[in-house]
């Protein structure tokens, strides 16, 4: 964003000439001639001219310093944290809330594991407003779709908060009143829809601790034997946390990069069904 501004300024190139030209005048001036007089009316002259341009140079950086960016943010809080979508059941509700307090919409679009493919799944309503502090739910239902029986599959529950028409017409005319920017934020909360076929009767926390390691030059490589997708809370290997581990899918293999001579013994913890944490695992290296 832009402010515009229209003042006078003067070139610093100009103000070195005028001040040469006083400085001649202060060394030539005689104060018994006529040229005295003139030359010093044109030395007040110039002076002048020189402090009403730094006046003005002054007043536009300080108008530039007052002016201020007002930023609006729109995003959602969801609950639960996570979707358990069981594949033969008759859907899933997301309750979405409007923290801020003043209004908004929200949109929720469902994606596949990419975040990018369409999947066999609607949401009602998919667009809806909510004022300030409001909150309302979502419906989220399967239209088809073939799927393993025998493993999860995961899609993506994406809600964005959008700023309202009438939100964004306000601020374009606070806007014009001040010397200030208005930023709109659009934020978007993305959380794992597990689809669960119904021949799986565990949860990720009895599982979890069937996770094998081991360690190949500078790599960890984890695999997970297991029919569910395991999202990581926690790995630390030797003690030192390892950033970001994300999940690991059902029957899968996935790596980690180590620092040199890491090794020891593996510790982590996975995300229960309800968003909390479970009990730590601990395996040694092999």
């Amino acid at each position: 964003m832009i402010i515009g501004r229209s003042y006078f300024y003067m070139p610093f190139a100009v103000y070195c000439l005028i001040i040469i030209f006083n400085l001649y005048l202060l060394i030539n001036m005689k104060k018994d001639t006529f040229l005295f007089r003139k030359k010093n009316t044109a030395l007040f002259c110039s002076l002048g001219l020189l402090m009403a341009g730094m006046t003005l140079m002054e007043t536009s950086a300080t108008a530039s310093e007052s002016a201020t960016v007002n930023t609006q943010a729109f995003g959602v809080s969801v609950s639960p944290s996570r979707v358990i979508f069981p594949l033969n059941g008759n859907g899933a509700t997301l309750t979405i809330k409007n923290p801020q307090n003043y209004p908004m919409l929200a949109r929720t679009t469902l994606v596949g594991e990419d975040r990018k493919s369409a999947v066999p799944f609607v949401a009602t309503p998919p667009l809806f407003r909510l004022d300030g502090n409001q909150q309302s739910q979502v419906r989220i239902v399967r239209t088809g779709g073939d799927y393993p029986a025998d493993r999860e599959s995961l899609a993506w529950a994406c809600i964005q908060g959008v700023p309202p028409q009438a939100a964004g017409e306000a601020l374009k005319d606070e806007a014009k009143k001040s010397t200030s920017v208005s930023v709109q934020v659009s934020i978007s909360t993305c959380m794992k829809m597990m689809l669960r076929p119904e021949s799986l009767k565990q949860s990720p926390e009895d599982v979890g601790g069937q996770v094998t390691w081991h360690q190949e030059g500078n790599q960890l490589v984890a695999k997970n034997p297991t029919a569910y997708y395991l999202s990581l809370a926690e790995l630390k290997v030797g003690g030192t946390a390892v950033k970001e581990p994300e999940y690991l899918a059902p029957q899968s293999e996935k790596r980690y990069s180590l620092g040199a001579g890491k090794g020891g013994e593996v510790s982590w913890k996975v995300i229960t069904d309800y968003g909390g944490n479970s009990r730590e695992f601990r395996a040694s290296l092999k």
